[in-house]
């Protein structure tokens, strides 16, 4: 499992950036933050913890929007990661794998 570490937001390059955003790894919510989609990568930071991750673009083998609501109740920005790319800006807890790939869910909620 991905878990959320101290990442710094790109500075250079950005393309987007948007607040009140909801971030879920697998199923489960990891808050509310800021995404900031650059040059060189897509991240995501909590506003209340200050803790995300940074995923660079070859550490992501898939993207896609997804409207679908019986998948996920809300349309949603979908990112399979390759965790085993050493350049990922995460931390993996207990060494758990699922095989290297997880997914990630971002959802905006529509207040911007």
């Amino acid at each position: 499992m991905i878990v959320l570490s101290n990442v710094v937001a790109p500075s250079d390059g950005i393309r987007i950036s948007q607040h009140q955003t909801v971030a879920f790894i697998e199923n489960e919510r990891c808050g509310e933050g800021d995404l900031i989609i650059s040059e060189g990568s897509v991240t995501w930071i909590c506003s209340q913890s200050h803790r995300g991750f940074s995923l660079t673009y070859p550490s992501i083998i898939l993207h896609a929007v997804s409207r679908d609501d019986s998948v996920f109740p809300d349309e949603c920005l979908y990112v399979l990661v390759d965790a085993t790319k050493n350049d990922l800006n995460v931390e993996s807890a207990g060494g758990v794998s699922h095989n290297g790939r997880h997914a990630e869910a971002i959802e905006d909620d529509g207040d911007d």
